[in-house]
């Protein structure tokens, strides 16, 4: 769709976008099957939100930190973040093993995945509440 409208917009003389606001992680990476080769070829620039996943690459969601005393995971805490299966545990786990071996906290090395695609120009990253 964005690429139909920038084409749009160059024949008809009109401003093309120059931005692509989506979420992208190393846990959500949907958008390079189709938006950041999209973004790359037609030069717009991408801003991805929520670059941590909502906490889960800092390690706020460890199997640890939900699993209740009879190992089920906690599911009121899990609300929060429902994407949270193996296959994210799995990326965690990844990310504080790089972590661990750089000496660096598991956000920097996930956003600086991040900084390193090709098409990303600047991460948003913000606070949930004012106290954090």
């Amino acid at each position: 769709m964005g690429s139909r409208a920038n084409t749009l917009a160059e024949l008809r003389g009109w401003t093309p976008f120059v931005g692509l606001q989506i979420e992208y992680s190393l846990i959500e990476r949907t958008p390079e099957r189709d938006l950041i080769p999209m973004a790359k070829a037609l030069e717009i620039g991408v801003t991805p939100w929520s670059p941590l996943a909502g906490g889960a690459l800092t390690g706020k969601y460890s199997k640890a930190k939900t699993a209740q005393k009879d190992g089920r995971y906690n599911q009121e805490m899990m609300k929060e973040f429902a994407q949270m299966d193996d296959r994210a545990h799995g990326i965690v786990d990844a990310v504080s093993a790089v972590a661990k071996e750089a000496g660096k906290p598991k956000a920097q090395v996930a956003l600086n995945w991040l900084r390193q695609r090709d098409a990303v120009v600047s991460p948003i990253v913000g606070a949930r509440t004012v106290n954090r």
